[in-house]
C-alpha cells in the first residue's frame, strides 16, 4: 500500500521534487550535494547566500489525525484508500501496563505509527504544504537560481533548508514556513533550527554576517565562521570541518575494539564489522569530502582488530584482508581507496540523477571545472578526458591550471589513482570502465569498484610466493565455495579457525618456518626424515595417515550417502580385475557404471587440484576399458578437495552424475570443504600434541 502511494504521489506530482524521503532516489547524497554546491559556488564567486536549517519538534509524533485523512482527499486519494487510512488512526490508543494492572485507555490523536511502512509517505504528503508554500513565496520573491534551476527549499522527511540570496528575502520564506506550520499543528524546535549568512561585504569580518532570523516568532541561532550545522550527518558551513571525520574514526575505532572484545564468534565479529561498522565509513566518505590522512588510524585499527580474530600474526600479509573470498580473502574494504571509490560514485551518480536539478547542477559544475581547468569549451571528449585523469595534451600539468576542493577534481584524482575511464557523454547516461571491464552505469557503480578493487588486492595476494599459494589454487573456483564458511562459520569449531587462515597463508609455527628465524632445526619433530612443512604435516607425514585417512573417509561418506540411485560399492576391488585398485565410489545403475575416486592434496599452486585430478582420472582408465568390454558405460570421475577447502571446478561433474537437486548442490560443497578443513585441523593439532607428549618422554 505504501509503495502504490508513493508511485501516485510521485506521478500525480504530489510530492514536490524538493522532498527526497520515501521515494526512489539517493536524496541524502543528492540535498548534501545542493548544499556543498551553493556554498562552494558562493564562495568562489563571492556571492551572497542566505541558508536557514529547520527542525520540526516531534515531527512523526505531532501531524493530526484529521491532518492526514484532509490532505490525502484533498490530494484525491481514493476513497477507499482513504478509508483504510482513517481506519488505522480512528479511535486509536495506548495503555501502559503497570505491577498493579494496565492503565486507562489513552487516546492518540495525532502522529503517525512508529514501524509502520506508510506512515513515512503520509508524513511527507502531510507536510507538503509547508514546502509549497515555500516554493510559491519563493517564486514571488524571485527563488535562488543555480546552474539555470531554481530553488528556494530542500527537504528530507522534517528535515528542511530554505535558501536565498538576500536576508529579507530568507525571512519572507521562514515566515510562510512559519505560518503553513501554524495551520496543521506543527512546531519548529528553535534550538535545533540554525541560520548562515553568508556575505561578502568590507562591512561584515570573514565574509559571515550574524543576523537574527525568526521562526515562529522564535530567533534561530546564527552559525559563526567556524561552525558547523550537521544535515543529513554531513558538516555545512563557511569552512571545511577537518575533524568531522578524525572523530568519526575515533568512534569506529572504539567499535573495532568493542567487537574485538565481545562474546561473539570470530565469524560473527566480521560480519559485525562489515555490517555495521564499514557503512558508516561509506556515507562519510561519499557524503562528506573526505582526507586520506584521516583513515589511516582507521585502517592500521582495522587490520589489528581483523588480524587478532583470524589469529594472524604480523608477518601474515595485508592483502588477505582486503582480496575477495574467491582468493581466500575476507573482502573488507581499504578505506583509503574506499575515498577514491565513494568520490567516483557520487560524481557518476550526481551525473546520471532522475532529479533534473541535481543532474544539471552536476554538469554545469562540471563544465566550469573543465573550462576552467583548460581554458576551452568543454565537448564531451574533453570532459571525459579530464574525468579519467588524463595528463597528456592540455591536461599536461605545466599547461593544466588547478582548482582544489571540488568533487570533480577529486574524482579526476581519484580515476588517475585507479586507472578507471570515466566517460560523460552529451546524450547518453555517463560510464565508467576500465581496459578489461565496463562500461558500467551510475547503478552499479559502486559494486563495480568494490570488485575491481578487491581482485587487485587478489592479484596481490596471489603474486606471493609463499603466502599466495593457496590462493592462487582457490581463484580457480568461480563460485568461492572454499571461503563459504568466512561469512557463517558453517561446520566449522573454533579450533578449525584458529588454524585455517595461518594455514593458508602458511604461517603456522612449523620447524620448517621457525627455521627461517632462528636456528632449530627444519626437520619434522615426530619422523625427524622430511623437512616439517605444512604439506608434510597434513597430507604426508607416516605418523599422521590414519588421521588423513580419516580426513579423506570423511568425504567419502558423505559422496556415498548423496547417491539415491543403483548399487554401491566403497573401497572394494573390482571383480575380475586383478589388481589392488580398489575406487572410493563404484556404482552400477543398469547398464551404466559411475566411479568417483576421492582425494585431498595440498594447494601447492594453482595447478594443484587440476593435476592431482588428472592422476586420478588416469589411474582408474584401465578399469573404464574393463567395463566397456563388459559392455557397460562407465565414467571415471576424480572428487579433489584441497587440504586446506579449496574446492576443483571439476567435482560439478560428480554432482551432476550424483543427480543433486541445485540447492543440496549449495549445501554439499560447503559441507566437504569444511569437512576437509576439520580434518587438516586435527591432524595438525594432533601432530604438535604428539611431538609434545615425544618431548616429555624424553
Amino acid at each position: 500500500m505504501a509503495n502504490r502511494l508513493v508511485k501516485y504521489s510521485i506521478e500525480n506530482n504530489f510530492l514536490s521534487s524538493s522532498q527526497k524521503s520515501a521515494r526512489p532516489s539517493e536524496g541524502c547524497y543528492e540535498h548534501t550535494f545542493i548544499l556543498q554546491s551553493l556554498v562552494l559556488d558562493a564562495k568562489r564567486h563571492q556571492k551572497n547566500l542566505f541558508l536557514a536549517w529547520l527542525d520540526l519538534r516531534n515531527a512523526f509524533g505531532s501531524i493530526p489525525h484529521d491532518v492526514i485523512t484532509i490532505t490525502l482527499s484533498h490530494l484525491g486519494v481514493p476513497d477507499s484508500v482513504v478509508n483504510l487510512v482513517k481506519n488505522i488512526y480512528t479511535n486509536a490508543f495506548t495503555e501502559v501496563r503497570t505491577p498493579n494492572g494496565s492503565t486507562p485507555n489513552i487516546p492518540v490523536n495525532a502522529g503517525v505509527k512508529q514501524g509502520c511502512p506508510l506512515s513515512p509517505i503520509i508524513f511527507n504528503l502531510c507536510i507538503e504544504i509547508i514546502l509549497r508554500a515555500i516554493s510559491m513565496k519563493g517564486h514571488t520573491i524571485g527563488p535562488t537560481k543555480h546552474f539555470n534551476g531554481e530553488i528556494s527549499v530542500l527537504a528530507y522527511a522534517d528535515d528542511l533548508v530554505i535558501i536565498a540570496k538576500s536576508k529579507e528575502k530568507l525571512q519572507q520564506l521562514l515566515d510562510a514556513a512559519s505560518s503553513t506550520a501554524d495551520v496543521i499543528g506543527l512546531e519548529f524546535r528553535q534550538d535545533k533550527c540554525a541560520s548562515l549568512s553568508m556575505t561578502y561585504n568590507k562591512r561584515f569580518l570573514n565574509n559571515i554576517e550574524l543576523n537574527e532570523f525568526r521562526v515562529q516568532a522564535k530567533v534561530i541561532p546564527a552559525l559563526k565562521e567556524h561552525d558547523h550545522y550537521r544535515y543529513l550527518g554531513v558538516p555545512i558551513g563557511m569552512l571545511r570541518d577537518i575533524d568531522s571525520l578524525d572523530s568519526l574514526v575515533d568512534d569506529l575505532c572504539n567499535d573495532l575494539e568493542r567487537i574485538r572484545a565481545s562474546l561473539l564468534a570470530p565469524w560473527q565479529k566480521l560480519d559485525a564489522i562489515r555490517t555495521f561498522v564499514q557503512p558508516c565509513l561509506t556515507f562519510a566518505l561519499r557524503a562528506g569530502e573526505p582526507q586520506k590522512q584521516s583513515l589511516v588510524k582507521y585502517k592500521k585499527k582495522l587490520i589489528e582488530v581483523v588480524r587478532s580474530i583470524c589469529h594472524l600474526p604480523l608477518r601474515a600479509t595485508s592483502h588477505i584482508i582486503f582480496a575477495s573470498s574467491q582468493a581466500g580473502g575476507l573482502g573488507f574494504q581499504d578505506p583509503t581507496t574506499e575515498v577514491d571509490i565513494q568520490t567516483i560514485v557520487q560524481a557518476i551518480k550526481m551525473l546520471s540523477s532522475s532529479d533534473p536539478f541535481v543532474s544539471g547542477t552536476a554538469k554545469g559544475e562540471l563544465r566550469k571545472a573543465v573550462r576552467f581547468a583548460v581554458q576551452a569549451e568543454p565537448s564531451p571528449a574533453l570532459v571525459s578526458e579530464f574525468m579519467s585523469g588524463s595528463t597528456r595534451g592540455k591536461f599536461h600539468p605545466d599547461r593544466m591550471r588547478y582548482r582544489t576542493h571540488s568533487l570533480w577534481t577529486r574524482a579526476r584524482s581519484a580515476c588517475r589513482r585507479l586507472d578507471i575511464t570515466f566517460n560523460v557523454p552529451d546524450f547518453e547516461a555517463p560510464s565508467i570502465s576500465t581496459n578489461s571491464k565496463g562500461p558500467c552505469l551510475a547503478k552499479s557503480s559502486a559494486t563495480f569498484l568494490h570488485h575491481l578493487t578487491q581482485e587487485r588486492a587478489s592479484a596481490k595476494l596471489m603474486a606471493l610466493p609463499d603466502q599466495g599459494k593457496v590462493a592462487r589454487a582457490l581463484i580457480k573456483d568461480a563460485f568461492s565455495n572454499g571461503s563459504s564458511w568466512l561469512y557463517s562459520g558453517l561446520n566449522l569449531r573454533f579450533k578449525d579457525w584458529r588454524f585455517i587462515h595461518r594455514a593458508r597463508l602458511n604461517v603456522v609455527p612449523t620447524n620448517q618456518n621457525k627455521s627461517r628465524w632462528s636456528d632449530c632445526s627444519n626437520l619434522c619433530r615426530v619422523c625427524n626424515s622430511h623437512p616439517e612443512t605444512l604439506p608434510h604435516v597434513i597430507c604426508h607425514c607416516e605418523t599422521n595417515m590414519v588421521s588423513i585417512r580419516n580426513r579423506h573417509n570423511s568425504v567419502v561418506e558423505r559422496l556415498s550417502k548423496a547417491v539415491r540411485f543403483g548399487n554401491v560399492r566403497i573401497d572394494q576391488q573390482v571383480v575380475g580385475v586383478r589388481d589392488e585398485c580398489r575406487p572410493d565410489l563404484v556404482i552400477q545403475d543398469g547398464q551404466e557404471v559411475t566411479i568417483i575416486d576421492v582425494t585431498c592434496p595440498f594447494e601447492n599452486g594453482d595447478d594443484a587440484l587440476a593435476n592431482a585430478d588428472f592422476n586420478k582420472v588416469t589411474k582408474y582408465n584401465h578399469l573404464k576399458q574393463h567395463f566397456h568390454q563388459l559392455g557397460f558405460k562407465c565414467n571415471v570421475f576424480g572428487f579433489v578437495i584441497g587440504a586446506l577447502g579449496a574446492w576443483h571446478p571439476n567435482n560439478e561433474a560428480v554432482l551432476n552424475q550424483l543427480r543433486m537437486s541445485r540447492s543440496y548442490k549449495s549445501l554439499f560443497r560447503k559441507l566437504c570443504c569444511s569437512d576437509v578443513i576439520r580434518g587438516s585441523a586435527e591432524i595438525y593439532y594432533n601432530h604438535i600434541v604428539y611431538s609434545d607428549n615425544l618431548t616429555n618422554l624424553d
